[in-house]
């Protein structure tokens, strides 16, 4: 357009002239680390501080075209936010063809300046020290009456003495301690000097976040009907105000997963097979989504979610078609790059924008991989091996006839040495055949039941195990033979597998959602009933459409139900909080992992005592208790409040050379409060270091350091927690 700024306000419906002043301050800029599709929940927020404010304000302006008077001068009002300090003004001017420049910096003070030395977070139960700085810039002696108020989960602990002489251009300390409710929220720390007959207010917004993660506590199963069951609904110990409750019922086993749904569209990590998994399930089950009575914002934009991901996808595909399994990473992974493709695909057929020239890419990136045939040395039934073609080969072939682009000879070629295909990869071969209309060969391949072989779980790779691999061939019968007399058996039996396993990795949860999904649709003469109870008093009636209740529906306390009719009835319930004390179960299951403080010297920090100023090194170990390589561990470490992470890449310190036997994270993640690192785990320790500084005087919760395997949570380790001292 020829005049810019005018079209840029006119987009949002201003209406502009040369003669009107629009100030626009900048947005804020967040990082969405790790957030394919779009929105957050409370399982997103897992390895993230949950709690969000705003506390540092820009002060960034932009005036939009300004005309001058004759003698080439403008003018421009701005309301300038709680500041002190340097402000840069920066003005360009244009006449004709005709353009200039210049910038100038404005100091902005008030006669009093305050600064409080207030940590970016506190915890509940926190005791901070809280440093009030009072800078007089003016020529006079002022005398400065201090007053602190508060709002939120915070207790002003007493002091003496409120008014504090400060000479002429020099400044004065005021220490007050502020305790920490054993509750969390948002909260406000606001001081109050008055001098020179004026009253000047310093204003910090703080989260009192948890010193320990959200906890989740569940169970589900089925009722036969005429029975009375009792459901415990545990959330003992959890924090009032963080308590949530959930109860589902309904005829078909598809409601046993709502919480494996809710996990699917809001899990924690952003790598290609995280970011699939997430967004695979809402292409199709929108729809049954709905009739289970499941609400969220990520369930109800499911489909801006799955566009979302498709973008994010393409931020990871690499020159040669495939994808990396982390942004910026220039390698690809195999297995991620056709599940991603597999993804694609459906969500083109779907009506999704899906690039034609990426999908393409993909799709020859597959037919390139599919003609390497390779092997490995696969592991099933505890310790028996034997050498298989690649899992990752025939999920490819599968994706190709999905696309109408069959490699046939490739097919023909794994048809021919079947005997060295893994089970699941039988059922997808076996797919292939049946997608391109050759049933004959589909008939030869498909096994007569998915039994003689279990695979043990895989932690890179094709992240096989057991679970996946059966509820992935349920899938393959689905889309290419849903009459197959084997679609029943495999469904009770991927049901009640996905029911009764204590940790579901993604990929187990993703297909097993998928099949089941599937497959509740065919659920027919079903007419249990029921009558819910709390304490006695019906809360609600189950009549055959999935019931939904929430925190306000279900009281506190055990409900019982009793059913009636014909059939059975599945429920699911979930409660949810976080303890006040931030305590958490300590525990090695699989995995080790122990936190200890160095300082510069090397020398082992064990009392949890610092002085304000200290350089700290922290030293996060790690090693698997068994002989197994775990792929893709998580590493969560959660600060106390008076700690800042100083810099986390310590490689180009001399200084720091006592540190042995160091290794370093794939991936790590650096928030405020916490960092998250990334890494493989072995039978041999792995020492990671980062740096922080002891920031403010105060007694913190240090909340525990943890680890555990993103495919697996059954491999995890917790431990650490302690309180820490900063002095002055």
């Amino acid at each position: 357009t020829p005049d810019p700024y005018s079209y840029f306000y006119q987009k949002r419906g201003l209406g502009v002239s040369s003669h009107d002043i629009y100030p626009y301050l900048f947005p804020e800029v967040s990082l969405h680390s790790g957030r394919p599709g779009g929105g957050a929940d409370a399982e997103m927020a897992k390895r993230l501080n949950p709690m969000k404010n705003k506390r540092f304000k820009l002060v960034s302006y932009w005036s939009g075209i300004i005309e001058t008077n004759a003698k080439g001068e403008a003018e421009y009002e701005i309301d300038i936010p709680q500041f002190s300090g340097s402000l840069r003004i920066m003005a360009v001017n244009y006449k004709g063809k005709s353009f200039g420049s210049a910038e100038k910096n404005m100091i902005v003070a008030d006669p009093i300046v305050l600064s409080a030395g207030i940590p970016r977070f506190l915890s509940p139960g926190d005791t901070l020290v809280m440093p009030l700085t009072i800078t007089n810039t003016t020529e006079k002696s002022a005398s400065a009456d201090v007053k602190i108020e508060l709002e939120g989960p915070l207790t002003l602990v007493p002091f003496e003495g409120d008014d504090l002489p400060i000479s002429a251009n020099s400044e004065g300390r005021k220490v007050v301690r502020i305790a920490v409710d054993n509750e969390i929220g948002e909260a406000k720390i606001i001081a109050k000097v008055t001098a020179f007959g004026e009253t000047f207010i310093h204003e910090t917004d703080i989260s009192v976040r948890p010193g320990s993660p959200l906890q989740k506590r569940s169970g589900a199963g089925a009722i036969p009907a005429n029975k009375t069951q009792i459901l415990p609904m545990d959330d003992s110990g959890f924090m009032e105000k963080t308590i949530g409750r959930k109860l589902i019922v309904g005829k078909s086993p598809m409601i046993k997963f709502t919480k494996d749904i809710e996990y699917l569209v809001g899990y924690p990590h952003g790598c290609v097979e995280q970011t699939v998994s997430r967004a695979f399930p809402q292409l199709y089950f929108e729809d049954i989504i709905k009739e289970l009575g499941v609400y969220s914002e990520n369930i109800k934009s499911a489909r801006h979610n799955v566009q979302q991901a498709i973008v994010r996808l393409q931020s990871m595909q690499l020159y040669n078609g495939g994808y990396s399994y982390w942004p910026g990473h220039g390698n690809e992974t195999y297995w991620g790059s056709v599940l991603a493709t597999h993804f694609l695909v459906e969500a083109d057929r779907a009506g999704y924008d899906v690039n034609d020239k990426d999908l393409q890419m993909s799709l020859d990136y597959l037919k390139m991989r599919v003609k390497e045939k390779s092997k490995y040395d696969y592991y099933y039934n505890g310790n028996q091996r034997r050498t298989i073609f690649s899992r990752s080969s025939i999920y490819s072939a599968y994706v190709l006839a999905l696309a109408n682009q069959a490699d046939k000879s490739s097919m023909n070629f794994f048809k021919a040495n079947a005997k060295d295909l893994s089970l699941d990869s039988k059922y997808l071969l076996a797919g292939a055949y049946q997608l391109i209309g050759d049933q004959n060969s589909f008939r030869a391949i498909v096994p007569n039941a998915f039994e003689g072989e279990r695979a043990v779980q895989q932690f890179g790779g094709s992240f096989s195990s057991y679970i996946r691999d059966e509820a992935m061939s349920l899938n393959v019968l689905l889309d290419t033979d849903p009459d197959n007399a084997q679609v029943p058996y495999l469904a009770k039996h991927v049901s009640e597998q996905l029911s009764s396993a204590r940790y579901l990795n993604t990929q187990e949860r993703l297909f097993g959602f998928l099949a089941m999904g599937k497959f509740s649709r065919k659920n027919a003469d079903n007419d249990v009933t029921a009558v819910i109870k709390n304490g006695g008093k019906t809360i609600a009636d189950f009549k055959g459409r999935t019931l939904h209740l929430e925190t306000k529906d279900l009281g506190k306390g055990e409900l019982e139900v009793v059913t009636s009719g014909k059939g059975d009835l599945y429920y699911f319930w979930e409660t949810e909080g976080i303890d006040a004390s931030g305590s958490y179960k300590e525990e090695d299951s699989f995995l080790s992992i122990r936190k200890t403080f160095y300082d510069r010297s090397g020398n082992r920090i064990t009392n949890g005592r610092f002085s304000q100023n200290d350089l700290i090194i922290v030293k996060l170990s790690i090693v698997g208790l068994t002989n197994k390589y775990v792929e893709n561990v998580a590493i969560s470490d959660v600060l106390p409040a008076g700690f800042e992470i100083e810099n986390p890449r310590l490689d180009d310190l001399p200084q720091y050379r006592w540190m042995g036997n160091r290794s370093y994270p794939e991936y790590q993640d650096i928030r405020d409060d916490r960092i998250n690192m990334y890494t493989s785990v072995s039978k041999y320790n792995n020492n990671f270091y980062y740096m922080v500084r002891a920031v403010s005087p105060g007694k913190y919760y240090m909340g525990p350091v943890g680890a555990d395997a993103m495919y697996d949570g059954e491999y995890h380790s917790y431990s650490g927690a302690q309180w820490i001292t900063i002095s002055e």
